[in-house]
């Protein structure tokens, strides 16, 4: 009788620099980290994406330092009941907006990468006016 032979784990840096590589992104890697910079729509943000194995985590850093954590605290709920996937919060003094692509086989890995990507910044240029609004004096 033939053995079931599982497919190898996904390597996660390696379909990542694939999929940013191919779309043609700037990007800087370093140990399992990358880094990129969107500009859409007048918004311009930096992502770092962090390999884990079989997932990737993105995190987008809104460029603006929040002043007003009542109002933040206030939209980081409102933003959190609203997503699907992710969660808005911060980490000194910015806002920081987090995905994750899980890479369970080779055959969907490019796909879920670029879906939670997309999904990512899409993300923050939807909420890129009430994020400045917290930072505003």
């Amino acid at each position: 009788m033939e053995r079931f032979q599982l497919d190898p784990p996904v390597d996660a840096a390696q379909e990542l620099r694939r999929l940013l590589s191919r779309s043609g992104f700037n990007f800087r890697e370093e140990d399992g980290r990358f880094w990129l910079v969107f500009s859409e729509r007048g918004c311009k943000w930096q992502t770092e994406c962090v390999c884990r194995e079989t997932a990737v985590l993105f995190y987008s850093s809104f460029p603006f330092v929040i002043k007003k954590e009542g109002l933040f605290n206030q939209l980081c709920q409102s933003v959190d009941s609203q997503v699907v996937f992710g969660s808005l919060f911060r980490v000194e003094g910015r806002a920081v907006f987090r995905t994750a692509a899980d890479l369970p086989d080779a055959f969907s890995a490019y796909e879920q990468l670029a879906r939670m990507l997309e999904y990512n910044a899409g993300v923050v240029v939807r909420f890129w006016d009430e994020v400045a609004a917290c930072a505003a004096e």
